[in-house]
């Protein structure tokens, strides 16, 4: 945006796990999938340049915003999996 409006991208889910694995299982387990992830180390030249970790904070959204997350991460992913079961074509 122009003109000093933008106030940049805002985080919104409160409850998602920094920890890689974690995330993965939480989303395996609400599309019900057997997978088994394989984390792999980063090669040197990414080990470099790559963010290792992410932490997010939603005090943005909440300060500027009003918005607070009401629905837990689980739900929200199982929401988003049935409605993708539905609609797959339509994102395509």
């Amino acid at each position: 945006m122009r003109g000093g409006t933008s106030r940049g991208p805002f985080f919104a889910g409160a409850d998602l796990p920094a920890d890689v694995a974690l995330r993965d299982a939480v989303l395996l387990a609400v599309m019900g999938s057997s997978l088994q992830p394989r984390h792999v180390p980063l090669p040197a030249e990414r080990k470099a340049v790559e963010v290792l970790r992410r932490l997010a904070d939603t005090g943005k959204a909440k300060r500027l915003l009003g918005f607070e997350a009401e629905v837990p991460l689980e739900e929200g992913l199982a929401r988003l999996v049935r409605w993708l079961d539905v609609n797959i074509e339509s994102v395509h």
